[in-house]
């Protein structure tokens, strides 16, 4: 997860700062693609738990 998430918001402050508009406006769009990846991780992971948890318990009342 790290390496899709923390490294290109690592990799872009550099570029973030650049005079260069272009490669202002891609740093910045990765940077929000990198943080949709990062939540739709975070729910993955949240959905999976719950399923994991949710069939692996006595469903019988």
């Amino acid at each position: 997860m790290g390496v899709f998430v923390w490294l290109p918001f690592l990799f872009n402050i550099v570029y973030i700062r650049s005079p260069n508009i272009h490669a202002r406006r891609i740093a910045f769009a990765s940077m929000i693609l990198a943080g949709i990846y990062f939540i739709a991780i975070i729910f993955t992971v949240a959905i999976a738990g719950c399923a994991f948890f949710y069939y692996s318990s006595d469903n019988t009342i």
